[in-house]
């Protein structure tokens, strides 16, 4: 598992930078994108072996950069999981149900449980 490699999409650097020391502590390499357009270059360049991929972002959100990972065949099997301070239990149904995505985590979230749903997405 240490060896995963991790993209965490978010347009605010305090949350980048507090995942990203979370799940290096547990031997995770982490990559960074702070939009979509990034998202797409740092999933060019290091094949991440998860997306944890924010909603609320300016320009593409993440549910449009999360519909063009799905169309791209290259993209289309890397688990996914929403990263959102949006905690309304009809959206979270809908992601999970309908969409499909993987997980949905809401910000504010606990580093353990966070690290517990990575370790879990990853072993999937």
């Amino acid at each position: 598992m240490a060896s995963k490699k991790i993209l965490v999409v978010d347009d605010e650097q305090n949350i980048l930078d507090l995942v990203e020391m979370i799940l290096r502590v547990e031997g995770y390499r982490v990559s960074k994108a702070r939009d979509g357009p990034e998202c797409f270059d740092v999933i060019e360049e290091v094949s991440p072996d998860l997306v944890l991929l924010d909603v609320n972002m300016p320009g593409m959100n993440g549910w449009g950069v999360y519909e063009k990972l799905r169309e791209n065949p290259r993209t289309k099997d890397i688990p996914i999981a929403m990263f959102t301070v949006r905690a309304h239990p009809g959206e979270i149904g809908k992601a999970l149900g309908a969409i499909g995505v993987e997980d949905y985590i809401t910000k504010p979230f606990d580093p353990d449980e966070l690290v517990r749903r990575v370790a879990k997405l990853l072993s999937e």
